[in-house]
């Protein structure tokens, strides 16, 4: 299992690495870039930076993380939650993601709901 979500993780990053270049994911990814990532890509930054404790589904609730596939919050305050993290231990995401990615997988998130 382990090692299925290792080959998993690494071609995602393969792909991500081969395929960035050439849509210009560069000015995407610049830290303070306001434009929006993708589908495919806020999937990515999910898989990279959230799935560790909420899951791929949302619903692992590991170290008391929230389970995002009942979560009621609408998306304004998803991305509020992403953007200054929470007093449980979710630590704030804006020096960590750009603008545009944190609306990118703020939607995503919203997928993962049932």
């Amino acid at each position: 299992m382990v090692l299925k979500h290792l080959i998993l993780f690494f071609g995602i990053f393969l792909f991500v690495s081969c395929s960035n270049h050439e849509r210009g994911f560069e000015k995407r990814n610049n830290k303070n870039s306001s434009l929006e990532i993708d589908a495919a890509e806020a999937k990515i930054v999910y898989s990279m930076q959230c799935a560790s404790c909420h899951g791929e589904n949302g619903k692992l609730k590991f170290a008391d993380a929230a389970d995002l596939s009942v979560s009621k919050l609408p998306l304004d305050e998803v991305k509020q939650m992403i953007e200054t993290g929470n007093d449980k231990g979710m630590i704030p995401y804006t020096d960590i993601l750009s603008p545009g990615e944190i609306k990118g997988v703020s939607k995503f998130v919203l997928t993962l709901r049932k």
